[in-house]
């Protein structure tokens, strides 16, 4: 195992707490002793439920957990890491007023000194989230200018695999020469890889997949109502419905989508004629969600998931564990999420459906063309009998097991995964790289 040296400013009954915490926040945390004792992502919600957004930091070492022992700041090897918790406007706000902050504001001036001098660095670690836009570019790059960091001595951990073109779109912009070390990890690759690995017997899936007729067509699950969502479940359901599997539960709407429905009137009509929920195993939707939920039965019993992302319509270009787990049990996927997904997956190996149907639709950046062709290329899949499907989808099963088998070596390798993001934080003379790109996945 890779050794990496993180140093924390606080302490507290012999355990870490996150750097930057907020001085009225690190008081309630010792005034409250019992709260230590617990895990830091529950030490984190208790927090949020105290602060509300005002708690914007914590502390999981995303892709690069170690033993934590105490680090001297004299030493010459260590990492000062910053962990941003929820969304990243709570953390990283330049005009930062009433609950909205920026952490740059609470990095010690020892530090900053120490690192401009060659010794330690900071890592920014957001590989949790997506939310990479101009905002997020700016902002990582305005606070270290603001706090007279050195950009070579600051490292963006993130999750966004457009991530190298938005870099180079935003330093032309703003006509910039430089930018803060950038590492891409898609951290939902490894976390649902090694999850997936060790709940699953391989042998018994693929007995279970293999030339196996199935009842269903399509597995579209949707627990939140985004509007994309709900645009394509409007669309789609009259279409599907009798060889499908789908769930989704129309009081789950986010908050834009009924002042959207109101200007839309065809869409509402639509989607006021779904039935209110309709239930593909759990009732309980609502809380549905993440690894420990999945229903291998569902994955068994459908040819083709139909992937709705997190974000379409939003700029938010990070791969959730939605796309992994159709992946690992053998279906070809349809995403309705950000363009270039599909493209991404074959850069780093794995292997991608246009003998199913026509993916050009990844390239379509435009949002309301993209969403159009993915329904027609739902509609013209619906019109093959479930036979014909079976023969297709049979035929290129070989594609389907490289697809699993590449997870289970990700899911069997996270040490070497863990040491290699490791390696590459202790790097010097590299501007951006991504992990998965870079690392052999033949492992």
């Amino acid at each position: 195992m890779y050794n990496i040296n993180l140093l924390y400013d606080n302490w507290f009954l012999g355990k870490p707490l996150p750097n930057c915490l907020r001085p009225e926040i690190l008081n309630h945390i010792k005034l409250n002793e019992k709260m230590i004792d617990t895990e830091m992502h529950i030490l984190s919600f208790n927090i949020e439920k105290e602060f509300g957004n005002k708690h914007n930091v914590w502390m999981a070492n995303i892709g690069i957990k170690k033993e934590l022992n105490k680090v001297q700041f004299s030493s010459n090897d260590w990492v000062y890491p910053i962990e941003p918790w929820g969304h990243i406007m709570y953390s990283l706000n330049l005009d930062a007023i009433d609950d909205y902050y920026n952490f740059f504001s609470l990095i010690p001036k020892e530090i900053i000194e120490s690192v401009n001098n060659g010794i330690g660095k900071i890592v920014i670690n957001y590989a949790h989230e997506g939310w990479v836009s101009e905002f997020l570019l700016k902002g990582m790059y305005v606070g270290c200018k603001n706090s007279g960091i050195k950009l070579d001595r600051v490292i963006l951990l993130l999750n966004d695999y457009n991530l190298e073109s938005k870099i180079e779109k935003f330093k032309t912009k703003f006509n910039l020469s430089s930018y803060p070390t950038t590492i891409n990890y898609s951290y939902y690759l490894t976390a649902s890889a090694n999850h997936l690995y060790k709940k699953y017997n391989t042998n018994q899936l693929i007995k279970k997949h293999c030339n196996i007729p199935k009842t269903y067509k399509f597995l579209c699950l949707n627990r939140r109502l985004d509007l994309h969502r709900v645009k394509l479940i409007s669309e789609l359901y009259d279409y599907i419905k009798n060889e499908s599997l789908i769930s989704f539960d129309k009081f789950l709407i986010t908050d834009e989508v009924p002042s959207f429905l109101n200007k839309d009137f065809n869409l509402n009509e639509k989607f006021e004629k779904l039935p209110n929920k309709v239930v593909a195993d759990r009732i309980d939707i609502q809380n549905t969600n993440g690894y420990e939920h999945e229903s291998h039965h569902l994955f068994k019993d459908a040819y083709v998931n139909i992937v709705t992302e997190t974000s379409f319509y939003i700029e938010n270009d990070f791969i959730s564990e939605k796309i992994w787990k159709p992946l690992y049990h053998f279906q070809p996927i349809i995403v309705v999420g950000r363009p270039y997904l599909l493209k991404y997956l074959k850069e780093i190996g794995f292997k991608t459906f246009d003998w199913l149907i026509d993916e050009t639709y990844d390239t379509i950046e435009d949002n309301n063309l993209r969403m159009e062709m993915i329904i027609n290329e739902v509609k013209k899949l619906n019109d093959l009998s479930i036979f014909e499907l079976h023969e297709i989808i049979n035929k290129h099963f070989y594609i389907l097991e490289h697809n699993h088998n590449l997870l289970n070596k990700i899911g069997n390798n996270i040490d070497n995964i863990q040491n290699f993001v490791i390696e590459k934080v202790k790097e010097d003379n590299y501007t951006y790289t991504d992990i998965f790109k870079e690392i052999n996945l033949d492992l």
